[in-house]
């Protein structure tokens, strides 16, 4: 929710390294619906095919694919303790050491 997200990237003090924050409260929908990805997508100007989500939930996945993003999940985070890799991202990582790598 922007109430919690905002504040805390402004405490954090890297709010305005952000030119857009998408919350689940943000828009009309929420993932995963594709709405928050396509939104982000169209205010960069850059096409669907040529993204990519790093997600850790099943919505995440659902999202991403509904959009056409490519989809690469973390192992750890908000899955409520399911393995991702059976939602079938593009991509599995264990740690954010390994995101370098792959990009």
């Amino acid at each position: 929710a922007e109430q919690f997200t905002l504040p805390l990237l402004k405490a954090l003090g890297i709010f305005d390294d952000f030119s857009i924050i998408i919350s689940g409260d943000t828009l009309a929908k929420k993932k995963p619906d594709p709405l928050p990805l396509l939104h982000s997508a169209s205010h960069f100007s850059i096409d669907p095919k040529d993204c990519m989500m790093l997600g850790d939930s099943v919505s995440d996945v659902r999202a991403s694919r509904a959009a056409g993003f490519a989809i690469i999940c973390m192992s750890y985070g908000y899955n409520h303790g399911n393995d991702i890799a059976n939602e079938e991202p593009d991509l599995v990582l264990d740690s954010m050491s390994e995101l370098r790598d792959c990009l």
